[in-house]
């Protein structure tokens, strides 16, 4: 059975009838806010996290601990992590034994339709599979507007800032609403001091860097890259907004197939481009296409990978190389 996940987060007690339930897709925020729902709504249980790897390596463990009562507590949450097809056949093992004080959640990256453990859990009326796809701009504009509902002097454009400066990543809206509702729980937000609170005052110093990027310009971009200090702090606020820039122009690429007026596209971008970058940006789209644009992602994405994954290599050489490879691409496609 298949569920949306914004059911879920406005009512979570929808999954109370099932006791093994899927969470897949590339929403790593929204996973990680099921997490801690399911933390709040299970604090009395005991929980047990574990990864799909050491559950293989030991079944019967699992199994024990499903089976045997707990002297402490009325009820098991086990909480599955990474999880591919690899372990369907342990799944349908589970599902066809009886266990009454136990749920299961398993959380998966993305899966395809071909996928046997989505397929599994889309099929089987006793499971139930919660898709986690990327936010647009609706449904952060929607959670925002939901977190912050009761702080006063929000606005749209606040909404709007948020989302540009999180680069559209609930993880990132998430850590801001976090330092927002404390630093505004007894005050009106004003827009100065939000632009400091989200280090939004680093605009200035990556602006001109960016914008030599999406122009193709290598000849400013080799000299911007010496005189900007990339520091591990900023790297990846910097990484963002390189990937937010990206996402812009695929986002007007994809409403100029339909509309066939670069300008009126941009109009119809949400959030709208700032009016002292529209015309910057306009000329950055005429430069790249969709398919050039798609593969500049799949290089975004492979360097935040290495950034996060090996903390032994310096992560401004990394972005580094990344900003003189889009810059070059750029230039050769125009």
């Amino acid at each position: 059975m298949i569920t949306k996940s914004y059911i879920i987060e406005k009512s979570f007690d929808e999954l109370n009838k099932f006791k093994l339930i899927l969470f897949y897709g590339e929403n790593e925020g929204l996973k990680k806010n099921f997490r801690d729902l399911i933390r709040i709504n299970y604090k009395n249980a005991e929980i047990f996290n574990l990864f799909q790897d050491e559950i293989i390596k030991d079944e019967e463990k699992l199994f024990n601990n499903l089976h045997n009562s707990s002297l402490f507590y009325s009820k098991k949450i086990f909480l599955i992590q990474e999880a591919s097809d690899k372990i369907c056949e342990i799944m349908l093992k589970i599902l066809d034994q009886n266990f009454s004080d136990a749920k299961i959640f398993i959380f998966s990256n993305n899966l395809d339709k071909k996928s046997k453990l989505r397929s599994l859990f889309e099929k089987e009326k006793a499971l139930v599979v919660v898709p986690c796809y990327a936010d647009n701009f609706q449904t952060l504009n929607y959670y925002i507007k939901n977190k912050l509902r009761n702080l006063n002097g929000l606005t749209p454009e606040i909404i709007n800032l948020i989302i540009e400066n999180s680069s559209g990543k609930r993880e990132i809206v998430d850590n801001e609403i976090k330092k927002i509702t404390t630093f505004f729980e007894n005050k009106k937000i004003s827009s100065e001091e939000l632009n400091q609170l989200l280090n939004i005052k680093y605009d200035n110093v990556f602006e001109d860097l960016r914008d030599a990027i999406f122009n193709g310009n290598l000849t400013k971009l080799n000299k911007l890259i010496s005189e900007t200090q990339f520091l591990n702090e900023d790297n990846f606020y910097y990484l963002n907004q390189i990937y937010l820039r990206i996402n812009k122009l695929i986002e007007v690429h994809e409403i100029d197939k339909k509309v066939k007026n670069l300008e009126k596209s941009v109009e119809m971008l949400k959030p709208k481009i700032f009016w002292k970058d529209k015309n910057q940006f306009i000329q950055q789209a005429r430069k790249v296409n969709l398919s050039l644009l798609k593969n500049i992602i799949i290089e975004i994405s492979d360097t935040e990978i290495l950034m996060k994954k090996n903390s032994y290599i310096r992560s401004d050489l990394l972005l580094k190389k990344l900003i003189i490879s889009i810059g070059a691409k750029i230039s050769s496609h125009a």
